[in-house]
């Protein structure tokens, strides 16, 4: 599951396929994407087991309805891995942030 800004993925979806692609996933066959309004809150929980990954960018945990008080990036809670990143347009501008983004998804989804 993908969880992003409205207006990040407005913005920036062909970056987002781009990351997707990297871990042989495709946007729109293989990612639950969920896109939120300035302010909008989700409870992540309510997806029940089927998601096992989450890709947070430029959101906080707490705006999936998650209580994530340490600054990892990566961040195993029960069954489900959180993945924290800036949002894509910081990405897309930040040669060190797609970096760190890339090692942390493929200790993840490396075969």
């Amino acid at each position: 599951m993908v969880l992003l800004g409205q207006e990040d993925f407005n913005e920036h979806r062909q970056l987002l396929e781009k990351i997707l692609a990297a871990v042989d996933y495709d946007l729109a066959e293989d990612a639950i994407v969920v896109l939120l309004k300035p302010g909008e809150k989700l409870a992540i929980r309510n997806f029940g087991q089927e998601v096992h990954h989450l890709l947070l960018f430029g959101l906080k945990p707490s705006e999936a309805g998650l209580s994530i008080t340490n600054k990892r990036r990566l961040v195993r809670l029960e069954q489900l891995l959180v993945v924290r990143a800036p949002s894509l347009g910081t990405i897309a501008t930040n040669t060190d942030e797609k970096r760190k983004l890339w090692e942390i998804l493929k200790s993840i989804f490396e075969k």
